[in-house]
């Protein structure tokens, strides 16, 4: 496990799970290209609700 996998474990399932679908579209959508439209859509809702606490946290509406 990395050292970045490590502190996002850390932080609470919402921001391992998001961490996780961001990784892998990070790698299989940039990098790779390999992935369609849908599968990142699909992804998005896990990544939305730790979006959306950070906005809370720092005060961004």
């Amino acid at each position: 496990m990395s050292l970045l996998d490590d502190a996002v474990s850390k932080l609470g399932d919402v921001a391992e799970r998001a961490w996780a679908e961001a990784y892998f579209l990070h790698v299989n959508g940039f990098h790779e290209v390999r992935i369609r439209i849908d599968e990142v859509e699909r992804r998005v809702k896990y990544i939305r609700p730790l979006i959306d606490e950070l906005k809370e946290i720092m005060g961004i509406h």
